[in-house]
């Protein structure tokens, strides 16, 4: 029995030979990989790099699993840990062994100046290397084919504009935490970015007032840590573009639009018109001493350090901002002329000093807040508060004053011209003047608590109403109504109605405490 489970005759007898196996080959696919002539194409002012791209099936079997193309940037046409991936795309699916895929890729030319790991992709000229790569192990027989290089250069720059041959060529740049911004000229001119210590600056010249700068938001939200442009420019459109640092225009801009500022300081030199538009804006400054602005628009702007947001220019026909605005305007004009047509901030005054010489014709904000203080070295015809008012307003003259809130630890003071810290008392640039004010209408729908409201009253310290104070003569008060009580507070002026609205009620004002017509 054993003799015959183990193929074995008597003694004497010839073995049973066993059958020999059949040599089987493995099914496997054996993908290979090559490139055409490398090319670059203009896409809506970028360049981008184009490269014809076929991989083979030379194996026995279709292909297991997905695969990828992986592209790089090399110095050499050797694939290396050295080398710079730019670019990886899925590989379209194979059908059966010895057909091909091609197709090309179409992608803007890297632009990574600071990455957030690893090394900056410097500007030079560089090879594309393709390699083919399969989701799962051994779905490939041979790795020999799966790399092909170009034999032509992509070439790597972050100028954007004209330059030699090349005409208004954009600029795709990656930021560091991914985002993309895309930069461009329309008009003469060229630019540069440059990374010096990991902040990311763009650097325009040879521009004019034609020229526009554009930078649009292709990926993300990109912020930016610097722009200087040594000329003048039409526009700087850049709504969707944040900066982190200086904005310095030597010459002049028609426009300069872009998305929020932090710690950005920004600099006009020239003599011109201009608007100015900004989102979220804090700590930043605007220095434009010879620009007269058209507008200035805002979706908020707040002064968070211990260094005032100064801003300086000769004139403004709006000035808007959707919330809070705690900016320091300073207006250096006459009180015969407008130095602002139209105020509008949706939010409150805040923390701001405001140095206004020159008319407002209509002044409306939300509130404003206990550490806000501002002059107005002129007439405004019309202030409109929706909300509460505290700090210190001064203006020479208000047609009419209307709050709709309450007014609380307020200084209301026409007449007065208060220096240039926005509070009562102070010496040299700080010290205050007076002259004889008026108030058309006063109107108040809420109540007026612990406030001062005045058209005429002069101090020589921070302390009104004390033995120092005088009430100067030609200031008025038109009409008064308050329709909640008034506590704690005083109307000071020579001239006031006889008789006032107050709580609702009808008050006479003769021989009334509220009311001081002379001092002391």
């Amino acid at each position: 029995m054993l003799s015959r489970l183990f193929g074995r005759r008597g003694a004497g007898q010839n073995p049973v030979p066993f059958e020999s196996l059949e040599q089987r080959t493995m099914m496997a696919a054996d993908l290979a990989i090559t490139v055409g002539g490398i090319s670059t194409v203009n896409v809506e002012g970028a360049t981008n790099i184009k490269l014809p791209v076929t991989v083979k099936n030379l194996g026995n079997s279709p292909l297991q699993g997905s695969a990828r193309v992986e592209y790089f940037l090399s110095t050499d046409r050797t694939l290396d840990a050295d080398d710079y991936l730019f670019n990886t795309s899925a590989l379209p699916r194979l059908g059966r062994p010895g057909t091909a895929t091609r197709f090309t890729l179409n992608t803007p030319t890297p632009a990574d100046l600071a990455p957030r790991v690893g090394r900056p992709l410097a500007a030079g000229e560089y090879f594309v290397i393709a390699r083919v790569v399969t989701s799962k192990a051994g779905a490939d027989t041979r790795q020999s084919n799966n790399v092909a290089a170009t034999t032509g250069k992509a070439r790597v720059s972050y100028d954007f504009g004209t330059f030699g041959t090349q005409r208004e060529v954009g600029l795709s740049l990656t930021l560091p935490d991914g985002s993309v911004v895309r930069i461009s000229l329309n008009g003469p001119g060229v630019g540069r970015v440059f990374n010096v210590d990991n902040r990311l600056t763009v650097v325009v010249e040879g521009t004019n007032n034609q020229t526009t700068l554009t930078m649009r938001a292709m990926k993300g939200s990109p912020s930016l840590d610097g722009l200087v442009i040594n000329g003048s420019l039409k526009d700087v459109l850049a709504q969707t573009v944040s900066f982190k640092g200086d904005i310095d225009i030597a010459g002049v801009v028609g426009a300069l639009r872009v998305g929020n500022l932090t710690n950005a300081p920004v600099s006009v030199g020239g003599f011109g018109e201009w608007e100015f538009q900004a989102g979220n804006v804090q700590n930043s400054s605007i220095a434009a001493q010879f620009m007269r602005t058209r507008s200035l628009t805002v979706n908020q702007w707040l002064d968070t350090d211990s260094t005032r947001d100064t801003i300086s220019v000769t004139y403004i026909t709006d000035l808007t901002s959707n919330a809070d605005f705690g900016a320091s305007p300073t207006i250096n004009g006459t009180n015969k002329t407008f130095a602002i047509q139209k105020v509008n901030v949706g939010g409150r005054l805040v923390k701001g000093v405001w140095n206004i010489g020159g008319r407002i014709d209509t002044f409306t904000v939300g509130g404003i807040a206990a550490d806000w203080g501002g002059t107005v070295r002129g007439e405004i015809n019309s202030v409109l508060v929706q909300g509460n008012l505290s700090g210190n307003f001064a203006a020479d003259n208000v047609r009419r004053f209307f709050v709709i809130g309450n007014i609380t630890n307020a200084n209301v003071l026409v007449g007065a011209r208060l220096g240039n810290d926005g509070k009562l008392g102070g010496t040299g640039a700080n010290a205050d003047s007076f002259v004889a004010g008026q108030i058309g209408v006063f109107e108040v729908r809420g109540g007026i608590s612990n406030s001062v409201i005045s058209t005429g009253i002069t101090s020589t310290d921070a302390i009104l109403l004390d033995d120092d104070d005088r009430v100067v003569a030609g200031s008025r008060i038109s009409a008064i109504n308050v329709r909640r009580a008034v506590t704690n507070s005083k109307f000071v002026s020579e001239t006031v109605p006889t008789r006032v609205k107050i709580n609702n009620r009808t008050v006479t004002t003769g021989g009334n405490s509220l009311f001081i017509r002379t001092l002391p």
